[in-house]
């Protein structure tokens, strides 16, 4: 099988195409077979955001195989609704051939990924390097020729407006942490559940779960288990259950907004691995211990201040080896951005819970090692690879 058909339902595929084996969009989500295929030809309608079409493109990439089209092709043919930037023909100044960097940052974001702080190490950072850094918001989008790299520090996620500006930043030749690929697979837990399948990253038993098989969760995975929504973060979206009853309203809750989701074993610890990775290589490593009385790191209650665990930063020496290498195997996986990956430990075996993009910076938490090493050694990264790209043509 090299070349596959994929629709809602095999009949919806026209007859010119019958060459080609036609499968449902369900049957090549979860039937391992159909992983073998090289070329997936996506016909699914609509390809809306967490729908049929867009799981077959996500997971078919995860897979490794040639798809038509990409997730990036859908998520361009909805950026227009969602509103693109319009950019002024502006270069970068040129009173200074110093390397400039915009630091996108909403100072009114609840859950920043820096807290201010670290926002002004970075720029410090920058200055020690020879390097210019200014703070933007969205509103300076049309701005970004002015800049030779975009790093950004606000909430990024598909539906965000950070991933258009990612997306518009790459295509006008900057440096872009977190660049657009990296959103799209990095906020999505349903491809990185199939990437670690893939590529035989340990991690917690998990199954993929869609209207038709709720029934199987208990059966696979016994209770207390998680449900988790593809798209959540900062531990929103993830849901302890305990009970049948409390499994199916779940579940039936999370399946109104994506046609799948995740439904993973339940392994309680005291705290995650968080190891900060950049460029391929270990920046920082955390323990985030969970919130007191819980089982997350981060406690929400309705009308109720949230509440954190404590962050203690670890010396890279300190981590045990099997840790490090499952968490830079499975940033290896995504790229060579700038990722948190999330990890349990349990005696002598570490499972991968996920691997962040713009990952947690807050000076006196990740930087407890470091200090002002950890905000130089990013923004060495961004020198390094701005003069690299300063010897090729920009768009």
């Amino acid at each position: 099988m090299k070349t596959l058909i994929v629709a809602n339902e095999p009949s919806d595929v026209p007859k010119p195409h019958s060459h080609a084996p036609a499968v449902a969009a369900l049957d090549y989500l979860i039937q391992p077979r159909f992983r073998e295929a090289t070329h997936v030809i996506n016909l699914c309608r609509p390809l809306r955001y967490q729908g049929w079409g867009y799981y077959v493109s996500l997971l078919a990439e995860a897979r490794g195989q040639q798809i038509d089209p990409s997730v990036k092709a859908i998520e361009d043919m909805h950026l227009a609704p969602r509103g693109v930037f319009s950019e002024r023909l502006r270069r970068r100044r040129s009173e200074s051939n110093k390397p400039c960097v915009a630091i996108l940052y909403d100072p009114n974001c609840p859950e920043p990924p820096s807290n201010r702080a670290a926002i002004a190490k970075f720029r410090e950072a920058a200055q020690e390097l020879d390097m210019q850094a200014e703070i933007i918001t969205e509103s300076d989008a049309d701005r970004l020729s002015e800049f030779d790299a975009l790093f950004i520090r606000d909430d990024t996620n598909v539906n965000n407006y950070t991933y258009s500006l990612s997306r518009l930043a790459e295509k006008k030749g900057l440096i872009v942490m977190d660049d657009p690929d990296s959103i799209l697979k990095c906020t999505n837990k349903v491809y990185l559940a199939e990437l670690f399948g893939m590529h035989c990253i340990s991690a917690p038993r998990t199954l993929l779960v869609h209207a038709g098989n709720i029934e199987q969760i208990i059966p696979f995975l016994g209770l207390p288990c998680i449900l988790k929504k593809p798209d959540g973060a900062f531990s929103l979206g993830v849901v302890k259950v305990t009970t049948e009853e409390q499994l199916r309203t779940t579940a039936e809750q999370l399946l109104k907004h994506s046609v799948l989701i995740i439904a993973q074993e339940y392994l309680p610890t005291t705290f995650d691995w968080r190891i900060g990775i950049v460029d391929g290589k270990p920046l920082f490593a955390c323990k985030y211990f969970m919130a007191p009385g819980h089982w997350q790191i981060i406690k929400r209650q309705q009308n109720i201040k949230l509440c954190e665990g404590q962050t203690s930063a670890i010396p890279l020496t300190r981590v045990p080896q099997h840790v490090m290498d499952c968490a830079l195997k499975a940033a290896s996986l995504i790229g060579n951005s700038f990722y948190g990956v999330d990890l349990k430990q349990i005696d002598q075996q570490c499972y991968v819970i996920e691997v962040n993009d713009n990952p947690n910076v807050d000076m006196g938490n990740e930087d407890g090692i470091m200090r002002d090493d950890l905000y130089r050694s990013v923004m060495q990264v961004f020198r390094r690879r701005i003069e690299t790209s300063r010897h090729e043509p920009r768009p």
